[in-house]
């Protein structure tokens, strides 16, 4: 009798766990990517998801290519996602890469494979369409509705694809009162602020040139106003910035424009953005725009081109949206051949930065919506969503 209990008892155990995807869970996840050190794009997507994802799942792997000293720069985390690499090459693998890099991985025939698309336009390359419609991918990854759209564009159906956006850490991404800054950048009243790549001239998708030409022929250097440039040089640290903007014959009187090249740690960003009373980039594409995002976490209405994947959050409540022309993309990469982005006139932006800096009540009021629109958009959430989507589309193991 009581063997029979046993095997009873057994049984419905067994059925338990076998039922219950929450309790029963045999999915381990392998990230790949660029190193969690790493200046660029992929790297902020990576440091910030798996940090997130690891406090749901502490049982996952980073393979990435390791530079020389790579201990120094990573955190515990980190650390032990590296150490785990080996031994997690079959298990749910998520690359945060470009295709040809991610075919390694699913080469590696994991159980499961969630490549991240992070594409710049409204249309793939053919190339990278052939890719993500081929056999083994489970689901393709991607930051946000604007790339998913040019996803389906380009031929791939939409069911193949899930949004996991970006995310900021809202503990460091926040309003500080200027009173309380620690890095006082300089005694101007009012300041706009850019942070983000450039390297290639007037054919950067940034369109720091533009943004440059404008605020220095809107303002004069008797108005309490300046502009902060943070650019990010991890794409080309050879350029001689003040070389490029005095191409421009600027002119004499302009306001003062401050820039700063140099890396900096997130929390010293965070100084950079509440500096700042408007953050203004006129990017011709975002993939999802993640610089954005931290400015309204500061509090920071934007000044946006009306293209990207920061539409998604951004809006006309707490930004000023400016429309453009949409036209082939100027980079003269390869892959950017078949894609279009948006172009704005000089003209308009200066009309926007000029009321952007006359109309305080309209600015407090997008300011106090920026903080609001912000809540949610956190790497927690990010990572929690990409959690359930791995543990419920990835075939479990048999008991």
């Amino acid at each position: 009798m009581l063997v029979s209990e046993t095997r009873i008892q057994i049984l419905s155990l067994f059925k338990m766990f076998h039922n219950n995807k929450e309790v029963f869970k045999m999915t381990k996840t392998n990230f790949y990517s660029t190193p969690p050190y790493d200046q660029s794009g992929y790297g902020n997507h990576l440091k910030g998801l798996l940090n997130a994802y690891m406090e749901l799942e502490p049982e996952t792997s980073l393979d990435c290519p390791l530079a020389q000293g790579w201990e120094q720069h990573v955190n515990t985390k980190e650390l032990s996602a590296i150490k785990n690499a080996p031994f997690y090459k079959r298990e749910a693998t998520v690359t945060i890469t470009q295709p040809h890099y991610a075919q390694l991985k699913l080469s590696d025939r994991p159980r499961a494979f969630y490549p991240f698309c992070v594409f710049e336009g409204d249309k793939l390359p053919l190339s990278w369409t052939k890719w993500y419609s081929q056999q083994g991918i489970t689901r393709i990854l991607t930051p946000s509705t604007y790339t998913k759209n040019a996803l389906i564009n380009s031929g791939i159906p939409a069911e193949s694809v899930a949004i996991i956006p970006h995310g900021v850490d809202r503990t460091v991404f926040k309003p500080i009162p200027k009173e309380q800054l620690s890095m006082k950048i300089n005694n101007k009243k009012f300041n706009f602020v850019f942070v983000g790549g450039w390297a290639k001239g007037d054919k950067d998708r940034k369109d720091v040139l533009t943004l440059v030409k404008a605020f220095c022929n809107e303002f004069k250097d008797n108005e309490d106003v300046g502009l902060i440039l943070k650019i990010n040089n991890v794409y080309n640290p050879n350029v001689n910035y003040l070389e490029e903007f005095n191409k421009l014959n600027l002119p004499n009187n302009k306001a003062l424009v401050n820039i700063f090249a140099q890396p900096m740690t997130t929390e010293q960003l965070a100084q950079v953005y509440n500096n700042g009373d408007v953050f203004v980039c006129v990017s011709r594409s975002e993939s999802f725009g993640l610089t954005f995002l931290e400015a309204i976490s500061c509090g920071l209405p934007c000044i946006a081109v009306k293209n990207g994947g920061y539409l998604d959050f951004l809006n006309d409540k707490n930004s000023w949206l400016i429309d453009g022309e949409l036209k082939q993309a100027s980079d003269p990469e390869l892959i950017y051949h078949d894609t279009n982005w948006m172009y704005i006139k000089q003209e308009s932006l200066q009309k926007v930065l000029r009321q952007a800096y006359t109309n305080s009540e309209e600015r407090q009021q997008k300011s106090q919506q920026s903080l609001t629109d912000s809540e949610g958009w956190t790497w927690k959430n990010s990572a929690q969503k990409l959690y359930n989507l791995i543990n419920q589309t990835t075939k479990k193991e048999e008991v």
